[in-house]
């Protein structure tokens, strides 16, 4: 096989493991919306298989990290360039001879990087409906039984100087 075979060979592999990136993140980012709608509804048995089902894909995720990390250095045996085994996409654009696939690894790279804010802002949301479902939680208990003394929750030396700070509630149960 040629060096030019070898190149176009490893090229492939990588462009073959980012369009896999591809597909994850998708799977990934339809988890994260499915789970705000299980969020949303409280529907606790769904969303424990949401997360086995969000496992699968990270298990994924990871396998496919060491598969692009063996055609990167595939990519940059092939080409005669120094073997580094964190390269960025950007780096391997830039040890490629042919223009039109830099551009087409450039295309997949801002591709992924829309997809991975996608699914970080769609996580955040998630994380702030948890928060605000952890709040709502605590001020419905308060209410039903009482709020617990603070010493309750943490334990305070008792020779020591009170710190003033007091769980906030959520909620103003006050009519």
């Amino acid at each position: 096989m040629t060096q030019r075979e070898s190149s176009r060979t490893a090229y492939v592999q990588l462009i073959e493991v980012l369009e896999r990136y591809t597909q994850i993140y998708r799977g990934l980012i339809q988890t994260a919306e499915e789970k705000r709608q299980l969020l949303v509804r409280s529907q606790d048995h769904e969303l424990r298989e949401l997360a086995a089902r969000e496992n699968e894909w990270l298990a994924e995720f990871s396998q496919c990290e060491k598969l692009r990390k063996q055609a990167a250095v595939k990519l940059q045996e092939t080409v005669g360039q120094k073997v580094d085994e964190e390269a960025s996409l950007s780096d391997l654009q830039l040890i490629l001879e042919n223009e039109e696939q830099a551009n087409q690894l450039r295309m997949i790279q801002q591709q992924l990087q829309q997809l991975a804010k996608q699914l970080h802002d769609l996580n955040e949301r998630n994380q702030a409906l948890l928060q605000q479902s952890m709040v709502l939680i605590h001020d419905l208990r308060d209410s039903l039984v009482g709020r617990p003394a603070e010493s309750e929750y943490v334990y305070e030396n008792p020779k020591a100087a009170s710190t003033g700070i007091k769980r906030q509630s959520g909620i103003d149960f006050r009519t």
